[in-house]
């Protein structure tokens, strides 16, 4: 983890939080892109977590079917500017559609 730019969240609900503690017990100083269906609250908790290590969290939301065919889900982003940018580059030429949200503070969904 300690050479990864960042690292993308996407697991059962439940585990959010245990996945986030997972990563952030390693050396990893990347972008942390909570993209789970998680409540306000565990995602306050988790970009709290982050930021007492110095890491900054991009909260997401996947909407849409996986890529294929005509289907293109779309990653919803939100956060730091240019964290949100270095997230929304990585999709780039994909079949994921990044979609960048109004800056400031992770804007958390439910």
């Amino acid at each position: 983890m300690a050479v990864s730019d960042l690292v993308l969240s996407v697991c059962p609900p439940h585990a959010a939080e245990d996945a986030a503690y997972e990563v952030l017990g390693h050396a990893f100083r990347g972008v942390y892109v909570e993209a789970n269906a998680i409540s306000p609250e565990r995602a306050l908790r988790i970009d709290g977590a982050c930021r007492d290590r110095g890491i900054v969290m991009v909260d997401g939301s996947i909407i849409g079917a996986p890529p294929g065919g005509d289907s293109a889900p779309r990653l919803y982003l939100s956060g730091d500017p240019e964290a949100v940018g270095r997230v929304a580059a990585v999709f780039e030429d994909t079949a994921v559609l990044p979609d960048r949200s109004r800056p400031g503070s992770p804007r958390v969904t439910a």
